[in-house]
């Protein structure tokens, strides 16, 4: 995944649809949000890191960022795979591939940045 790569946020509602992320390389920003789409937590991900693994129970809003080029990361969560239905995206963040997500990714960046949480 690429610095400049942009996830809407989301959640899996279905009860088995806990979601786990492992990032095997570079360094990656995951970020939790409430229902009306404040922050509620974040953390920083990387093999060079205190965490490079988490578990995201369902129903609960998410998304990740690429902090470092050519970041892979290993997600896992119980089939069958099903696409996200609408109640799932964030309806308070842009989609994918819509103007305004660009900026959203940068502010979402700068929560990592030197002294927001990120040495």
């Amino acid at each position: 995944m690429e610095p400049d790569s942009y996830i809407q946020p989301h959640r899996h509602l279905g009860e088995e649809k806990d979601e786990t992320l492992i990032v095997l390389r570079g360094e990656m920003g995951l970020i939790l949000f409430d229902e009306q789409g404040h922050i509620k937590g974040k953390a920083l991900l990387g093999p060079a890191r205190d965490r490079m693994m988490v578990n995201i129970p369902h129903g609960t809003f998410h998304t990740w960022i690429s902090l470092e080029e050519r970041s892979v990361f290993f997600e896992a969560k119980a089939g069958p795979y099903r696409p996200l239905t609408r109640p799932e995206k964030a309806a308070w963040a842009p989609g994918e591939g819509e103007e305004s997500s660009a900026a959203y990714l940068t502010s979402l960046k700068r929560l990592f940045e030197p002294g927001e949480g990120r040495p």
